[in-house]
């Protein structure tokens, strides 16, 4: 199955120079994942393309940091930092936690692990 978003709809979005090749991978990522856990969910193909779009840019920025500010006079920079872990670490994945309103993607991050012991008395 086909991408819901293109390259071309992501950077409308996201402030980047990464090419479309790049951009490609982690669109298909979160192509993947929104087909996993949200596709049989009652969200319309609109609301499915939004958060697929800002997943996309949410992945890219994992590595590609977003400029915060910019100086000409001494030639500065400075990036965004993080700001929270998983969909919080960066402005497209609190878009996405907007977006997806029923809490599957967010959940996902609450999961923790569980171990039982099966050894000896």
């Amino acid at each position: 199955m086909a991408n819901r978003v293109s390259p071309y709809d992501v950077q409308q979005i996201l402030d980047t120079d990464m090419d479309v090749f790049k951009l490609t991978a982690f669109i298909t990522g979160a192509h993947l994942m929104v087909n996993r856990l949200l596709a049989n969910q009652d969200y319309s193909a609109e609301e499915l393309f939004e958060i697929e779009r800002w997943l996309s840019a949410h992945f890219a920025t994992a590595r590609e940091k977003q400029i915060k500010s910019e100086s000409f006079g001494g030639a500065s920079e400075t990036y965004d930092t993080m700001i929270g872990k998983g969909l919080d670490s960066s402005f497209y994945g609190q878009q996405v936690k907007l977006l997806e309103t029923e809490g599957i993607l967010a959940g996902r991050e609450r999961r923790r692990a569980q171990v039982t012991w099966i050894g000896n008395k």
